[in-house]
């Protein structure tokens, strides 16, 4: 029996073996990347080790009045740009990306944006950290 006969009478062995070596290399994949992320979390326990818990602590940051007051003015202006393209017919003609959720800049900015208007206070005294 040749080999193009061999194959001709056993083409359906691809897909046992085919389903074998695919689940195969799909558990090798998945055993590397836990293997990588040990690695990972060693290496930082050995940073935290040789460098000490301190440096890994971020430092206390202050906040003025004026670095507050310029956040929340450059937070409304990007909200006032925002509804200026979404309100405008010929802006979302003109550039149509802009709405698409389906374009993953789109739908970064529109997270980002949820997340910015949850993280800022009603009251803006609750930002400022000076005595």
């Amino acid at each position: 029996m040749s080999f193009f006969e061999f194959v001709g009478a056993y083409w359906w062995l691809v897909f046992p073996l085919g389903a074998a070596f695919g689940g195969s290399a799909g558990a090798v994949v998945k055993n590397v990347r836990k293997w990588d992320e040990r690695r990972r979390r060693d290496r930082l326990e050995l940073a935290r080790i040789k460098y000490g818990a301190r440096a890994a602590a971020a430092e206390k940051v202050t906040a003025t009045r004026t670095e507050v007051e310029r956040t929340l003015a450059r937070h409304d202006a990007v909200n006032a740009r925002w509804l200026r393209y979404e309100l405008d017919v010929a802006a979302l003609i003109d550039y149509p990306l802009i709405t698409d959720m389906r374009e993953p800049l789109t739908v970064d900015f529109h997270r980002a944006r949820r997340d910015a208007e949850a993280a800022r206070p009603d009251d803006p005294d609750q930002l400022l950290t000076e005595p």
